[in-house]
């Protein structure tokens, strides 16, 4: 994954409310995506939040051939990976993970447990 020239993304509008590990997997990589999914699903939304607009409706050959077009020509001149760096960092496990850890210090009132 690191090395690939890009990667990609596949996800079904009846799946809009989910986003795959995967995606925050491709983040990581600093790679160039290129996302089949809804353009109203959370997955379009947090690639969109990314810096990534290479999205394309799964169901739509019209708008995939666009985008895949578009996306290689990208790669063709280097490339076009994720651009919002610090959305990036903030999305990796070990930021999520500090921003779960300080919602849990919340609703349990902020004391660790013994």
């Amino acid at each position: 994954m690191m090395r690939a020239d890009g990667l990609l993304v596949l996800q079904a509008g009846n799946c809009n409310d989910q986003i795959p590990a995967k995606v925050y997997e491709y983040l990581r990589c600093r790679r160039p995506i290129i996302g089949l999914t809804d353009p109203a699903g959370d997955t379009a939304g947090l690639l969109r939040k990314a810096g990534i607009d290479n999205i394309a409706r799964l169901d739509s050959a019209q708008e995939i051939a666009f985008e895949l077009r578009r996306f290689l020509d990208q790669a063709r001149q280097g490339g076009a990976p994720p651009r919002d760096d610090a959305f990036v960092r903030g999305a990796s496990r070990l930021n999520r993970t500090r921003e779960l850890a300080g919602l849990l210090d919340r609703l349990g009132g902020g004391e660790a447990a013994g």
